[in-house]
């Protein structure tokens, strides 16, 4: 339980980390392969900023909700019970990249 509750806390960190540079400007989001993309520059005010919290956004990858050893008390995944993991992950934020581009988003 200890590995999964440090895995989950690394990847809260660096969801952190990385909306944290979002936000100072260091990654907009492109649906495109990085060849065909722009260069990537700063955030500015013509952007649409979409601030996410990867565990609560969507579950991509359902073989990591519940990982051997992992109290599978603290997984909701439902939306019922907010102070228990919901399964958003990098795979789900990843998939939802072409949703977040037809809304006009274009830095995450």
């Amino acid at each position: 339980m200890a590995k999964h509750l440090a895995k989950k806390a690394a990847c809260l960190i660096g969801s952190a980390a990385v909306a944290l540079s979002m936000t100072l400007g260091a990654f907009p989001v492109y649906a495109d392969s990085a060849a065909s993309a722009p260069e990537l520059g700063p955030v500015t005010s013509k952007d649409v900023v979409y601030q996410i919290i990867t565990d609560r956004f969507y579950d991509g990858d359902t073989s990591n909700n519940v990982p051997a050893g992992f109290d599978a008390t603290l997984y909701d995944g439902t939306g019922q019970d907010l102070k228990l993991y919901q399964g958003g992950d990098w795979a789900g934020i990843i998939e939802k990249i072409p949703y977040l581009k037809g809304m006009g988003v274009t830095a995450v």
